[in-house]
């Protein structure tokens, strides 16, 4: 399954926020909150179309997801569609997960051959290394191609 995810602009930089008379306000995101924020909807994402294409094809027992971006900010080429996560989730441990409770980024990252990359404090997501994965690589070429 390949799902296309938009770049970390997609989340505003400022959050609404209430002054000590309460009034409604505005108040600027730090790049820590803004990362948080877009690795939660990263993590979101992927497991609702994971649940979705679980429950349209009754027969598979395992998914493996590769999310891809367009970054037009990026200062290299090949980066402009990047794979940012992948990883292999089966019906199996997703039925015994109580989806009330479940954290989203902590299922993206127990994933079996979970791949996400993140630097510094801010916890910025990278492009994946795909060196080490070809088939994963191939996928991503292909993509750009048909760009």
């Amino acid at each position: 399954m390949v799902v296309a995810f938009p770049p970390p602009a997609v989340v505003p930089e400022r959050k609404q926020a209430t002054t000590p008379s309460g009034k409604p306000t505005l108040h600027k995101r730090t790049k820590a909150e803004r990362n948080s924020l877009y690795v939660r909807a990263l993590a979101s994402t992927v497991l609702a179309t994971v649940k979705e294409t679980l429950a349209a094809a009754p027969s598979v027992k395992e998914v493996t997801i590769l999310v891809v971006r367009q970054d037009p900010d990026t200062h290299k080429p090949e980066d402009y569609l990047a794979a940012i996560y992948a990883g292999r989730f089966t019906r199996e441990r997703l039925a015994t997960l109580n989806w009330n409770q479940v954290d989203p980024v902590a299922e993206l990252l127990l994933a079996p051959g979970a791949m996400l990359c993140r630097r510094r404090q801010a916890g910025d997501v990278l492009p994946l290394d795909l060196a080490a994965e070809p088939e994963l690589a191939a996928v991503v070429a292909q993509l750009r191609a048909d760009l």
